[in-house]
């Protein structure tokens, strides 16, 4: 408890270097207690753009509910805050976002998944358009991209396990299995004793 507070604490204190404070916010914990949500708030409105983005990123932890307050910095100067503000929003539905945010979440939405294509040939950036797309409810856009992560390498790991339990959420535990099974038989060593 008391290193949250000394962490949320630093997090606020515009004496400090915008790296080490937003450092601070990415080891708050979760889920968050009073001090880190203030801290969070406060690094919301904070001067420097490194701060607002790791204040964002921040609010993964929150429920989708949780996360408007990103809403207000969709339309910031930089770039980053703007993608991290659409990646916290990823599972918020678009009528809950306020009308004026909606265009800017829309654009936001593209600059983020335009900055994951940017490492378009590795399989990592297709795993994680498609935990976006499925947060935003876009089965068929999260299967594809699972499937063009597993296209780049068969056996990748991240993407086998991620796609089962995309499955399994989707009330696919056949679909879900074979992948699990595909994923021990790739990598038989990867699983703990």
């Amino acid at each position: 408890r008391g290193a949250d507070q000394a962490l949320a604490r630093l997090a606020l204190d515009r004496g400090q270097p915008a790296i080490l404070r937003a450092t601070a916010l990415s080891l708050l914990p979760s889920p968050p207690t009073r001090a880190v949500g203030e801290a969070v708030g406060g690094a919301l409105l904070d001067p420097e753009p490194l701060v607002r983005a790791a204040a964002l990123r921040a609010l993964e932890a929150l429920p989708p509910q949780n996360r408007l307050h990103a809403a207000r910095l969709l339309g910031d100067d930089v770039r980053l805050v703007r993608i991290e503000a659409a990646r916290a929003l990823a599972p918020v539905p678009l009528q809950s976002l306020p009308g004026p945010a909606r265009p800017a979440f829309a654009r936001a939405w593209e600059e983020l998944l335009a900055s994951e294509q940017v490492a378009a040939e590795r399989p990592e950036a297709h795993v994680n358009i498609a935990a976006l797309l499925a947060q935003r409810g876009d089965v068929v856009g999260a299967e594809a991209a699972y499937r063009a992560a597993l296209a780049r390498d068969p056996g990748f790991l991240p993407a086998l396990v991620n796609q089962a339990a995309f499955e399994e959420s989707r009330n696919r535990p056949e679909a879900a299995e074979a992948l699990l099974r595909r994923a021990v038989a790739a990598h038989p060593t990867d699983a703990a004793p």
